[in-house]
């Protein structure tokens, strides 16, 4: 086998016979000189050589991590202006190994599994991004992770988990959930994890071998996510079966059971956990009990509350609690609320540690949906295609029933047929609009450079319809929420379409609106992202019209769609979950036997005819308070920084202005006093309009 050979341009003939003598060698078959010399004299000429030949020169690659690093390595380093064509072979070459050579994976395991330092090699060139950055202009993230699929799917086939001694596959695989967390969790549990028994099974034994972070990890950012968003009546014994494969005792914190917005898939869980555990979850929200600082918090905790004591806790344990300080104390302060459904919690609970012991005559009620199990629900079995079913938390609309009755009207040259037309595109502008999965809009989004192929305004105006349609499906929304953010703000025009800062900015205000939690994912984005001045205008813009709108308040630039369409839910997910209210009722008395309203001034449903119901009220501590705090802290965004900061200060006084009232608006007043301070020394021009 003469290696120089390949130096002074060998034909095709002598390229596949030196390569057919390297693929026989017994130990690693290409090593550094030897990868040196493929990579600079026979990957050029890869695409004109036999299908044979190439197929002999991937297995090469997939048997040789040292080839692989150092072709990542070498191609990195060519000049991006004059070897294009070179760079692009170079990147076929790279897609074609770890598409078609799906034991790529599998191979470096065995071979690096004993070094640290290897294995910490093979994380960073397929998990840490450095395959995909070389790849990053001919395919997008969705493509990447599918390859990645493949990949794992070889590993789980042929038991390569033996070799998982100390625990670095969980690693490996929370980093690949982490390249995408939405797309990646969609693609690993609907496409691998969750479809069979036996690579259910391997991804159990991986992450139980995992350290006690890593297993956390998994199962509550990822695993627990997908099974909310997919959570039916039918497949309520089959998600019990998956979360009791793991330990949940360890696993699960009370901070994420109060993150879990499904209430059935929280009654899972908490009679999945074992009594010690309940008694140190259940103590841990008394102390919070007794805090009392929010009230969304604490309906909350009432209700987790409600779950540990109905299903978990004896007696003696029930009745500690309720005598101890931390709980009386809390009961006081919930009595001392002007809220009602506060007091009314307090006195539920109470009387529920007290096995009804407690004379407390009320109607109110927190309930809980007492989950009806099979009784063989503990066996092996699971029904994984119960998973696939499309949730009744979600919604699946035909084209007929997808029409818009309702858009908001003074809108400037702005509507849902706006937009600019190129009959060229017309088709794969149908393709954007039949999307109805939030799921598939967010692998539209991850489309990037020479992968995009479509105009961005058809899928901003999907976007809007989509989000705006799932207003009462809080749980898909909130599923891909922060990856949709994240994409809408990092979006460019590359098209150089003339309304797409204007659908941009709606589509933002769509999620925000839906889901104003979700506001910390967007702020966070706005100081944490490398983003351009645009980008970060548009995300304030966004800011201030969703907190206007949640205020009750219209505005013309802002499109608002509404359907009309049947849904079926389940008893536990009423459509009125948020707007419910607390009603008392007297008793009869025979003073009171007939009534009569008098007079009722117009006033009192004048906010209910028009719709003005102010949502902001609760959620405007989230807007105001990280923004108010960043001025304060400093903000420098080079040459138009004071363009920046008089539009940033605009968003603020608008935020301001819609949180009134609110309990704290004495503090607040206080910090924009502040900042309004600060703008004044530094020269920001002030509106006096806003």
């Amino acid at each position: 086998m003469d290696l120089e050979t390949l130096k002074h341009g060998a034909h095709s003939d002598q390229i596949h016979e030196i390569l057919r003598q390297l693929e026989t060698c017994t130990n690693e078959p290409v090593n550094l000189e030897t990868s040196m010399i493929l990579i600079k004299f026979v990957l050029p000429v890869y695409p004109s050589l036999p299908g044979n030949t190439k197929v002999i020169l991937r297995r090469l690659v997939s048997k040789s991590f040292t080839f692989l690093a150092h072709l990542i390595t070498f191609s990195t380093t060519l000049d991006r202006r004059g070897g294009m064509n070179e760079i692009r072979i170079y990147q076929e070459f790279l897609k074609d190994v770890i598409s078609l050579e799906q034991g790529c994976l599998s191979c470096y395991i065995k071979t690096c599994a004993a070094s640290n330092v290897n294995r910490n090699s093979v994380k960073a060139f397929f998990f840490g991004s450095k395959i995909f950055n070389l790849l990053a202009s001919q395919i997008d993230i969705a493509k990447y992770l599918e390859y990645l699929r493949l990949q794992w799917k070889f590993v789980l086939e042929n038991d390569n988990i033996k070799t998982n001694s100390d625990g670095f596959l969980g690693e490996w695989l929370l980093s690949t959930f982490l390249l995408s967390p939405a797309l990646a969790t969609d693609i690993f549990m609907d496409e691998l994890f969750l479809l069979e028994e036996n690579y259910f099974s391997s991804f159990q034994k991986i992450v139980s071998s995992s350290s006690p972070l890593v297993q956390r990890r998994l199962v509550t950012k990822f695993l627990i996510p997908y099974v909310q968003a997919h959570l039916t009546e039918v497949n309520i014994n089959d998600v019990r079966k998956i979360l009791r494969r793991f330990d949940l005792d360890k696993i699960m914190s009370l901070t994420v059971l109060l993150e879990i917005q499904s209430l059935p898939l929280k009654e899972i869980i908490v009679r999945s956990i074992d009594n010690g555990t309940s008694v140190k979850t259940a103590n841990a929200l008394v102390n919070q009990f007794a805090d009392f600082a929010d009230e969304d918090r604490d309906a909350k905790i009432c209700e987790l509350l409600v779950l540990l004591t109905v299903y978990n806790l004896n007696k003696n344990q029930k009745e500690e609690i309720s005598h101890s300080g931390q709980f009386l104390n809390g009961v006081t302060k919930h009595l001392g609320s002007n809220e009602c459904e506060a007091r009314e919690r307090a006195m539920f609970i109470a009387k529920l540690l007290s096995d009804n012991e407690l004379k407390y005559e009320s109607d109110f009620k927190i309930d809980v949906p007492n989950l009806k199990f099979e009784s063989n629900s503990d066996d092996e079995i699971i029904d994984f295609k119960s998973l696939k079913t499309p949730s009744v938390f979600n919604t699946h609309i035909e084209e007929k029933n997808n029409k818009v009755i309702e858009i908001s009207g003074r809108v400037q040259s702005l509507a849902m047929g706006d937009g600019d037309s190129d009959d060229e595109n017309d088709d794969d502008d149908e393709c954007v609009k039949r999307i109805v999965f939030l799921k598939d809009l967010m692998r539209e989004y991850e489309h990037t450079g020479e992968s995009r192929k479509t105009r961005l305004i058809p899928l901003l105006k999907q976007t809007v319809k989509l989000v705006r349609q799932k207003t009462d499906f809080p749980l898909e929304v909130g599923y891909y929420a922060q990856g949709i953010l994240s994409s809408l703000t990092c979006l460019n025009n590359e098209f150089d379409e003339s309304l797409f800062e204007q659908w941009r900015i709606n589509a933002l205000v769509s999620v925000l609106v839906v889901l104003p939690a979700k506001v910390t994912d967007a702020i966070k984005i706005l100081f944490n992202s490398g983003l351009s001045l645009q980008q970060r205008m548009s995300l304030l813009s966004a800011l201030g019209l969703s907190a206007r709108e949640l205020r009750g308040l219209d505005d013309p630039t802002v499109i608002k769609p509404k359907f009309d369409f049947p849904t079926d839910r389940l008893p536990w997910d009423s459509q009125s979950h948020g707007n419910l209210t607390l009603v008392e009722v007297q008793e009869s008395s025979s003073l009171m036997k007939e009534t009569k309203t008098v007079w009722k001034s117009r006033k009192l449903g004048r906010d209910q005819e028009k719709g003005t119901q102010n949502r902001f009220r609760k959620h405007a501590n989230l807007f105001f308070y990280p923004l108010a705090h960043g001025w304060l802290n400093g903000i420098e965004v080079g040459t138009y920084n004071q363009l920046f900061k008089s539009h940033y200060l605009t968003t603020l006084r608008i935020i301001y202005s819609c949180a009134d009232p609110v309990h704290d608006f004495d503090a607040m007043t206080q910090l924009m006093d502040q900042v309004v301070s600060l703008a004044i020394e530094e020269g920001v021009p002030l509106n006096q309009n806003q």
